[in-house]
């Protein structure tokens, strides 16, 4: 069989005389691309059937190979020309040539990839700003939503001036209780510590661990100026407004009316479902949630690990949460961020008003550096990996996306540590914010 063209030589009236050196360098170079191509032999056999990132990827390390062979092909000097400028710029102006086809070509084969990944995404067949249908129980439960915002069940810190009124509690109970008369009928409900509310709606399955919907019945004080008042419940152009809409009667209504609903329906459930909700969680629920989980402990006998899955509040229906997707989102939180106290103290030398220290050697001074540094260096972001992480999350909604974004989450290989350095630099602020959907 006839060698490779590549590797033919030439007949020996044309092929023109060389130095040793010459021979020897050419020699090197020729050694070089075989050892390249030797490499990339087992990908090319599979370059039929690879996909078109393994091609990207094979194309790439042959240039890379080539060019190894070209710069080795001018290391070795000729000796006639040792005293001459001529051969060392021919280097460098040919090395930076190729360098630049090298790039030139990386960068094509780079964006190719991008956009084959791209457009391998398919179309999302659901409209994201389509806006459900009318029925006529959504005025019903919009109606008692708007009635428990008029109830102003506002926490008090134990440093106000003012203390927690209980009768807006005693209030929203007997609203509940009226509003949904199957839950509290086929339920059974537990009033804790006096004013938090824990319904239990037990399984056929003992065997299966029980689970936990959670909410809470307080809010915070409303200050400032609003746009419609606070505790008006209004409902304006199909929208609720008021202190407790997004945090979190909305949850604690919704929940209801997901159980009433179902009994309706003649649903009865496996497992145990318990429904709770603390009436202080805004000042921390040592009144509420605290008392709510010594009950379960002792009462139901619900140890650790002893519920399947306990599903709290968490983020809202928002338009404008990450760019790239038109109309409301529904943000699920399948993790949360950790939160962290420090106190910081400094002993130092006593003074007077009147002889204040100087060069900032005072103790206002020192702390207010290391406040600052606390500041300055915040902990890393960290994603959570695998199927329920943000990578893959948003993988999986990448169908949604449109402009620039749909690039980014079709190539996630490649951006996932610039969405990330976006998220220390303020992520809240740019991917974690946005506008209410319909919000108030």
């Amino acid at each position: 069989m006839d060698p490779p063209i590549l590797c033919q030589p030439r007949p020996a009236s044309s092929r023109p005389a060389r130095s040793r050196s010459a021979r020897v360098k050419h020699g090197l170079a020729h050694a070089c691309f075989a050892c390249a191509c030797a490499e990339q032999a087992p990908l090319v056999r599979r370059a039929r059937a690879a996909t078109f990132r393994d091609c990207s990827r094979l194309g790439a390390r042959l240039l890379l190979g080539s060019l190894a062979s070209a710069a080795a092909a001018r290391i070795v000097p000729d000796p006639d020309q040792a005293g001459s400028l001529g051969p060392l710029l021919e280097l460098l102006t040919g090395s930076l040539l190729l360098l630049a086809k090298v790039l030139g070509t990386a960068l094509a084969a780079l964006g190719s990839l991008l956009a084959f990944n791209t457009l391998a995404i398919p179309r999302a067949k659901t409209d994201t700003t389509h806006q459900a249908a009318a029925h006529p129980e959504h005025d019903h439960y919009s109606q008692v939503l708007a009635d428990a915002i008029r109830l102003e069940t506002v926490s008090q810190d134990a440093g106000s001036d003012q203390e927690t009124d209980p009768r807006p509690l005693r209030a929203l109970r007997e609203l509940l209780r009226k509003s949904f008369p199957r839950a509290h009928e086929r339920l059974e409900v537990t009033q804790v510590n006096t004013y938090s509310l824990l319904y239990k709606w037990e399984g056929s399955d003992k065997s299966l661990k029980p689970i936990m919907l959670c909410a809470h019945l307080d809010v915070v004080p409303a200050p400032g100026e609003w746009e419609q008042p606070p505790f008006s419940g209004n409902i304006v152009d199909g929208v609720v407004w008021g202190r407790g809409a997004i945090d979190n009667k909305h949850n604690v209504v919704g929940e209801l009316a997901a159980v009433e609903e179902l009994l309706k329906g003649g649903f009865e459930p496996r497992r145990t479902v318990y429904v709770a909700f603390g009436h202080d969680e805004e000042i921390s629920g040592f009144q509420g949630a605290k008392y709510l989980a010594e009950h379960l402990k002792t009462k139901e006998k619900i140890g650790k690990d002893g519920m399947a899955a306990i599903f709290d509040e968490g983020p809202m229906m928002v338009e404008g949460a990450l760019p790239g997707i038109k109309g409301p989102i529904a943000l699920v939180a399948n993790a949360e961020k950790g939160a962290v106290t420090v106190e910081v103290s400094i002993d130092a030398p006593g003074g007077h008003s009147s002889m204040p220290p100087i060069k900032e050697e005072g103790s206002i001074a020192i702390i207010s550096k290391a406040v600052l540094k606390l500041e300055q260096n915040q902990f890393p972001a960290h994603f959570a990996p695998g199927p329920a992480g943000m990578y893959a999350q948003m993988a999986m909604a990448s169908p949604y996306f449109r402009g620039p974004m749909r690039v980014v989450v079709a190539n996630l290989w490649l951006f996932a540590p610039l969405l990330k350095k976006v998220s220390e630099c303020g992520g809240p602020r740019r991917f974690g914010s946005g506008r209410v959907a319909k919000r108030r």
